[in-house]
């Protein structure tokens, strides 16, 4: 008898136990996926922000606004990528695609009209250029 209450109480414990398992594992895995999601997001509306911080010292001071920019790209990494453990760090191009601030020190100068991503970018830029002119006449 006791063998087969043992064996009752196994097989209920497994089938109680193991969905549950699951399910818990299931939960975690969405729940990972969700704050990583929601923190990208968070990111790029940072970015968004910045990017607008940017603009505005750039109107300011026009081609001398090289230093604020600089702290500006640097503030991005140490205060939103960084602490968020992403990679990500802030750099500026001009519309030549030349890099005018950069992490990296010896990128500063680097020219990357030539690479997809740049292209893509200056066209994007040169997109919402033109969108934003038509908006405002």
């Amino acid at each position: 008898m006791n063998s087969i209450k043992t064996k009752l109480i196994a097989t209920i414990f497994i089938l109680t136990v193991i969905p549950v398992i699951v399910l818990g594992v299931t939960n975690v895995q969405t729940s990972q996926q969700a704050m990583y999601t929601m923190a990208v997001q968070d990111l790029e509306y940072i970015t968004e922000l910045k990017k607008n911080e940017l603009n505005l010292i750039i109107e300011q001071h026009g081609d001398d606004a090289i230093e604020e920019l600089d702290a500006a790209t640097q503030d991005i990494h140490e205060s939103y990528y960084s602490p968020n453990e992403q990679n990500g760090y802030g750099y500026i191009l001009d519309k030549d695609g030349i890099a005018i601030t950069h992490l990296n020190p010896d990128l500063i100068g680097y020219d990357t009209s030539g690479l997809e991503w740049s292209q893509q970018i200056n066209e994007d830029v040169k997109q919402s250029i033109a969108s934003a002119r038509r908006k405002h006449r």
